[in-house]
């Protein structure tokens, strides 16, 4: 697989409240691998909206299992998991292997029915990509990022014009 291919995404969504349950399961995805970071919370905030809340606990009841994985090593990471009762990743380090085979363990599903849904081409889609599972890519939900994170997204943006992703 070219690292071109690595780096597209199976889906694009302007934001994860465009995700339903029917069309996850339209693609043949049970299970879904959540990027928390700037696709289901911003970076600055504590908590999920009520919004994010609602989508995510729509899909659980749906039948879509969810499992949260995050770069992020801080204890929002668990407390907001486990208030949710989902299971989660935490200190990913994706895009490596590792965090998603961890992850796709935990949704005990066949890998060809998992998804990883994130905003980031070079951690979530090269990542899920990497590992043979669908890949879902999203708008971030804020455009205030970490100063590395704002760095990767200028490269981003010239890779997403050439796939013909909005930018």
């Amino acid at each position: 697989m070219g690292f071109s291919r690595l780096l597209k995404p199976d889906l694009f969504f302007n934001s994860i409240h465009e995700i339903d349950a029917d069309v996850l399961k339209k693609h043949g995805i049970k299970g879904l691998l959540v990027d928390l970071d700037n696709t289901l919370i911003s970076h600055e905030a504590e908590d999920l909206d009520d919004c994010s809340r609602a989508w995510l606990l729509q899909l659980m009841r749906s039948g879509i299992n969810c499992c949260i994985i995050s770069n992020n090593i801080t204890g929002r990471v668990k407390r907001i998991s486990n208030d949710l009762g989902i299971d989660y990743v935490g200190g990913a380090l994706k895009p490596f292997r590792q965090a998603f085979l961890k992850g796709i363990g935990r949704l005990n599903i066949p890998d060809s029915n998992i998804a990883i849904v994130g905003d980031q081409l070079f951690t979530d889609i090269l990542g899920g990509n990497m590992v043979g599972i669908k890949t879902i890519l999203v708008r971030p939900i804020s455009m205030k990022e970490r100063f590395w994170t704002e760095m990767i997204r200028h490269l981003e943006k010239k890779i997403k014009g050439r796939m013909g992703i909005p930018v």
